[in-house]
């Protein structure tokens, strides 16, 4: 930049034309230079009609002819030195621009490799996501069937509930926990209420992929009187809760929910035929049907 400046201040007109390779600027310095050359040669060698016709040669200027020659050779070296500044000046301004250019171009391809690093984060943690939801383990917890205790004497019926926990079709289940607590309810449960699953009632198992575990609750017993509502179509309701706990491969902890209840006069006359079953044979098992999901009414 300081040796364009230098080169504008030595020629005003511009840089436009300017050549280095080229003597056309020099071109007057370089024809002084040749006069003067010829006029020394014609002091220091006088023509032959000068020696013939006896006029004696003069010697008073050859002192001023030979600096005459010496000031052309400085101006014409002087022009060129001045031209080469001024084209090293160009080619000096050439290569900021060229350096300029390069370091936005690089500024540039380097904004471009970040903005491109951080969406190849985000497809790498997309994938590791994607690929955790399709590898993580999912229990099904279905109720299945219900067994009716009778204790001979006694006005109170046992119920206990069986589940099934079955994993889909994906890795397996660790250390899977079952909790199911069964009460009666008014019908329909508020948003607000969370059943108390404070007993395990399986150890921690591993299911396999396919696989069925088998569940069962405790044994509640209940009167006649307790239970009779809900099959009278009242707002009472038996409800029956599930909770299975269980790790994936990645060792994230899940859970799945499960809430239905059981009542009216169908239900009544499954539990009325278990009950008569049961005094004979004090128990009595049959598929938990007529019941109704109840999952989504309620935040738990």
């Amino acid at each position: 930049m300081g040796f364009l400046l230098l080169a504008l201040y030595v020629d005003r007109t511009g840089i436009n034309n300017l050549n280095p390779f080229s003597s056309e600027e020099c071109e007057p310095y370089k024809h002084g230079k040749s006069f003067s050359n010829q006029d020394y040669a014609q002091q220091v060698f006088p023509s032959s009609k000068s020696r013939e016709g006896g006029t004696p040669r003069s010697t008073t200027d050859n002192s001023t002819a030979y600096p005459q020659n010496e000031a052309a050779d400085s101006d014409y070296y002087a022009c060129r030195l001045s031209i080469y500044t001024k084209g090293l000046a160009v080619f000096t301004e050439a290569l900021v621009a060229a350096t300029v250019c390069l370091f936005g171009i690089g500024i540039y391809q380097g904004v471009q490799l970040s903005r491109h690093g951080v969406h190849m984060e985000s497809m790498a943690v997309t994938a590791i996501s994607t690929a955790k939801q399709q590898l993580r383990a999912y229990v099904s917890d279905k109720p299945a069937e219900i067994r009716v205790f009778s204790r001979g004497g006694s006005n109170k019926i046992g119920i206990q509930f069986v589940f099934f926990n079955e994993t889909m079709d994906l890795p397996p289940a660790r250390n899977v926990q079952h909790s199911i607590t069964a009460g009666i309810c008014e019908h329909p449960l508020p948003k607000s209420f969370i059943p108390k699953l404070e007993t395990d009632i399986t150890s921690r198992v591993v299911i396999f992929p396919r696989a069925r575990f088998i569940a069962e609750s405790e044994i509640t017993y209940y009167t006649t009187e307790q239970i009779n509502p809900i099959f009278e179509g009242t707002r009472l309701r038996l409800y029956i809760f599930g909770l299975v706990r269980f790790d994936d491969i990645y060792g994230e902890a899940h859970e799945t929910h499960v809430c239905v209840h059981c009542g009216g006069p169908k239900f009544g006359e499954d539990i009325s035929r278990l009950m008569g079953e049961a005094r004979t044979k004090s128990k009595a098992a049959a598929p938990l049907e007529h019941t109704y999901s109840d999952q989504h009414n309620y935040e738990w």
